[in-house]
């Protein structure tokens, strides 16, 4: 059951981030979050992050065909680095790490609410 719920709370953090919601603040969580992950190579990290947008600098996200060129490989490598940080991050069951997730996810759903925006673009 535990483990049911870890699993939605990160793909709701997926949805998030997908949909551009989070701030610089709750990008840096997430970044530390991954980049702590020592079960995942460099390029995978740094694949899911350009791919998220997940920086302090206002880049966007970048698509699989724009990173590729980055790194001089195939948009399938790209893509699977990325969808296997993605199962990575699905996996973690560390409570801290899960705390810090969900008061990402609170944090937006209020910023959400109080401007009135459930499903738009603004970020929270």
């Amino acid at each position: 059951m535990v483990e049911d719920e870890t699993i939605l709370i990160r793909e709701e953090l997926l949805e998030l981030l997908t949909k551009e919601k989070l701030n610089n603040s709750q990008k840096a969580k997430i970044m530390n979050l991954i980049d702590k992950d020592d079960t995942a190579t460099e390029n995978e990290k740094e694949r899911f992050m350009l791919y998220y947008g997940l920086n302090i600098n206002g880049r966007k996200p970048l698509r699989f065909k724009q990173i590729a060129q980055i790194y001089g490989c195939s948009d399938s490598a790209i893509r699977n680095s990325v969808y296997s940080m993605k199962r990575k991050l699905l996996k973690y069951t560390d409570t801290k790490d899960n705390l810090i997730v969900k008061n990402i996810i609170n944090e937006c759903r209020m910023e959400m609410n109080n401007s009135g925006e459930k499903n738009k673009g603004s970020s929270c």
